[in-house]
């Protein structure tokens, strides 16, 4: 769902709302065979979302094992570090792939001119607002890429987080590994447009 910004027409949303669509369809990032079904209303792809974030809240200050169905033991609060403890307006964009992605090209599709990764307090508040059911979600898991990137035992990896139809997780990725094509990965938006 696109967020109407104050003094946009709705023909100037109209055309952010195409623009975004082309953008993510030269990128890659969207499929042709997507961006049909949500021109049909049939698809779980989303425009961005806006949510009210703070980062200041204590859950984001440490990792509470009962908080998630599984946490790798690797982790450590330092892997999710907070750049902007603030309470802040987000803009979530969920970018897909058509193929099983690797690490890179998820971060690569996340990293651009207007897109960034989000950080865990952002992933957290969005699973917080995920309407999806538990079905749709152990078919099209939601993940962002929040954490630093990491090299364990020669081991280029990546923390994350995930929400999927058994709960929350908190993972490490390596970047020569694949992701399965129905995920849906999390992005914000680096400013408005």
């Amino acid at each position: 769902m696109a967020s109407t910004k104050i003094g946009d027409t709705r023909e100037q949303e109209t055309l952010r709302v195409i623009a975004d669509i082309t953008i993510k369809l030269a990128n890659g990032s969207l499929t042709l065979e997507s961006a049909k079904r949500f021109a049909k209303k049939e698809s779980p792809f989303t425009m961005p979302q806006k949510l009210s974030v703070d980062g200041s809240e204590p859950r984001f200050q440490s990792i509470s094992k009962d908080a998630y169905y599984y946490v790798n033991p690797n982790l450590k609060i330092e892997h999710f570090p907070l750049t902007n403890p603030a309470v802040r307006d987000v803009e979530y964009e969920i970018v897909e792939f058509n193929h099983d992605p690797t690490t890179q090209e998820i971060l690569d599709a996340c990293e651009t001119g207007t897109l960034r990764r989000p950080e865990r307090d952002e992933a957290e508040i969005y699973f917080d607002n995920v309407p999806d059911s538990r079905d749709q979600l152990g078919k099209s898991p939601i993940v962002a890429l929040c954490g630093s990137l990491l090299e364990l035992e020669g081991y280029r990896c990546v923390a994350y987080a995930e929400l999927n139809d058994f709960g929350r997780n908190l993972g490490l990725r390596g970047f020569g590994d694949r992701w399965f094509g129905q995920c849906r990965f999390l992005a914000v938006r680096k400013f408005a447009l």
